[in-house]
């Protein structure tokens, strides 16, 4: 009898009402009637304006959402049942639930195809919601047609469409397309969720980079970095620093890795100091003793230009004028013996002279020391060849000498021009990263790159960084990434991603006097030849 005076439960609300807790209904019940509210429509629906307005989403793909959550009503009115329901299924849902869902939503002409034209707006709306909205009186489709064209170059058009000349994406190449986009999969995945909630997908790092360089010579534009952000965690989505720019540090792989790695200061002595050593295993040596040795060392090269010439861009030199500008007084004199004189006050000198030391390893901008650089962290390879392809890999550990793969399943590649794409690993090995330097063997080629195997690498360059190469990699199931095989580098950058909560560098206190603290340096010296004769 109660049945016949009171509509039937909708079985699809009182289902979905189960996917959320009573806190969430609670929450969701206070957004719709604050919309409604200002839909003016007596606390019972939500009108397509408000809705757009509220999850900043214009133009058809929002129309499109909105005709999918209100069940394809065509009447304009979003109800809160409908609110819950599509919520449960867009959130809540299976994998396949949600993105037989996002499919839908790609339909924005509403015909049941989802066509080239169908993706380019859906594109559009995204570059303009993230990156466009204050200029939106330009109008959606040429916010950004440059990027929108690489996107769409990834998409795959398998479904023959009954008299259509063109084919449609199918639900499998929607999945493909979305793996190599996982940008896009993550935006179009959290719609519903308020823009200043932070969305998931929406987040773009800030990237820092100093005033030495023309940001036009950039590769890494804000669109590619979101489009690489896709495959990476939050946390290392805020602040990404230019390390490396062959613009500005020229093509040297000696500059590369002391501008990239976690101690270039370290990994300086070990290149030019310490070149004899095998695998690059040094004694354990304090940072004070490596600042006297080069102390010695730039005074030596500094009396023998010859040397200085076989050093790739005069890398000692530029760090003797910026630090000292001829100052001879600040650094030890070499007795004709080899022996260093007995001013060892200059290594206090040195410690406050090393951040401008330091600058020519890492020229982006001030520099107080080497925990600013954060090249602890992972890093961003971007490469931009003669043919102009730009593509690149995420490597997830330093670039450390090795004499084999290394690395983690975190790294991967990517594609930026002419198509966006990104690839990740397969699991089918676990030859990730590459960084070899100064080997001799044919089968230790120097250089960096990720995947594949040694000489059939995924991405590798060289040591001279004129030359590199690309194949089919099974490591990451990716393709060749440029035109051919063979890529000769026009432009190389190199991004250390920033990470919340990194530890901070610990400074050392400085107790005692000059001899005591320099005790343990003064008997390195010595071990390696190079003590005060005098002590």
């Amino acid at each position: 009898m109660g049945n016949s005076q009171s509509p039937p439960a909708d079985p699809r609300f009182s289902s979905a009402t189960r996917a959320f807790t009573q806190k969430d209904l609670e929450d969701l019940n206070s957004l719709f009637v604050s919309l409604a509210a200002q839909s003016k429509s007596n606390n019972e629906y939500v009108s397509l304006s408000v809705f757009q307005a509220y999850f900043g989403l214009k133009g058809s793909l929002g129309e499109r959402l909105f005709y999918l959550v209100t069940q394809q009503r065509k009447d304009n009115k979003l109800t809160f049942h409908d609110l819950v329901i599509a919520k449960s299924v867009y959130e809540k849902g299976t994998r396949d639930d949600i993105e037989e869902f996002i499919y839908q939503l790609l339909d924005v002409t509403g015909d049941g195809v989802v066509g080239r034209c169908d993706i380019e707006s859906v594109l559009a709306a995204i570059f303009w919601n993230i990156f466009s909205q204050e200029a939106s009186n330009n109008g959606l489709k040429n916010s950004h047609p440059e990027i929108i064209n690489e996107f769409l170059n990834a998409a795959i058009f398998s479904k023959a469409v009954e008299g259509a000349a063109e084919k449609s994406m199918s639900f499998e190449d929607f999945r493909s397309w979305c793996a190599l986009l996982p940008s896009v999969r993550k935006f179009l995945g959290s719609l519903l969720i308020p823009p200043d909630a932070g969305r998931p997908g929406s987040q773009v790092p800030q990237l820092m980079h100093g005033d030495n360089i023309n940001p036009d010579l950039i590769l890494l534009r804000e669109e590619y970095a979101w489009h690489i952000g896709g495959a990476l965690p939050h946390h290392e989505l805020e602040e990404w620093k230019l390390l490396y720019h062959s613009a500005i540090n020229g093509m040297s792989f000696n500059t590369f890795l002391g501008s990239t790695s976690s101690d270039g200061f370290t990994l300086f002595a070990k290149l030019f100091l310490f070149p004899g050593l095998n695998n690059w295993e040094l004694p354990h040596v304090s940072l004070q003793l490596l600042q006297s040795i080069v102390f010695i060392r730039l005074d030596v090269l500094r009396e023998n230009e010859s040397d200085c010439e076989r050093l790739e861009n005069g890398i000692v030199i530029s760090c003797w004028q910026t630090a000292y500008k001829g100052q001879r007084n600040y650094i030890p004199s070499l007795s004709p013996k080899g022996v260093v004189d007995n001013n060892i006050l200059c290594l206090a000198e040195f410690s406050r002279c090393l951040h401008v030391l330091l600058a020519p390893f890492f020229p982006t901008g001030k520099q107080n020391s080497v925990k600013d650089r954060n090249g602890e962290g992972p890093t961003i390879l971007i490469i931009k060849d003669k043919d102009g392809y730009i593509y690149g890999g995420y490597a997830s550990q330093p670039w450390e000498r090795h004499g084999n793969f290394y690395g983690d399943l975190k790294s991967f590649l990517f594609q930026l021009y002419p198509k966006a794409s990104i690839f990740k690993p397969t699991g089918a090995n676990n030859n990730v990263q590459w960084c070899a330097a100064n080997f001799s063997s044919e089968s230790i080629p120097n250089g960096i790159g990720f995947g594949g195997r040694v000489n059939h690498f995924g991405l590798f360059l060289s040591a001279s960084f004129d030359v590199g190469q690309t194949f089919t990699c099974t490591t990451f199931g990716s393709p060749c990434l440029s035109k051919t095989n063979r890529i000769s580098p026009e432009v190389i950058e190199c991004w250390g991603i920033i990470q919340n909560g990194a530890q901070k560098e610990k400074l050392d206190a400085i107790k005692g006097t000059v001899l005591e603290r320099f005790k343990e340096e003064r008997h390195m010296l010595n071990m390696v030849g190079l003590a005060n004769s005098s002590e």
